[in-house]
């Protein structure tokens, strides 16, 4: 009974430190790669891009359309602001 106690307790030891590594590592990932700040940002832009082809389906002249162009043109630049961030 003593042995299977032992074994017990270390797994349990086994088993918190893996587990207290994965929680370091994805801290790590967290602040090396800050997908939350940024996430934010996607939708954001997604929300434009996706207003954008909307638009495209009702444009009725060629100023509209140039107007669009420009817009999305603006909308890379803000996307890729983002990513250097």
């Amino acid at each position: 009974m003593a042995s299977l106690n032992q074994i017990d307790e270390q797994n349990k030891k086994v088993a918190t430190s893996v587990l207290g590594a994965v929680i370091v590592a994805i801290q790590a990932i967290g602040n090396a790669f800050p997908v939350k700040q940024k996430a934010g940002s996607y939708r954001l832009l997604q929300a434009q891009a996706s207003n954008l082809l909307i638009d495209v389906q009702y444009v009725e002249n060629t100023e509209e359309l140039k107007n669009i162009s420009s817009q999305f043109r603006q909308l890379s630049i803000e996307a890729a602001k983002v990513e250097t961030q």
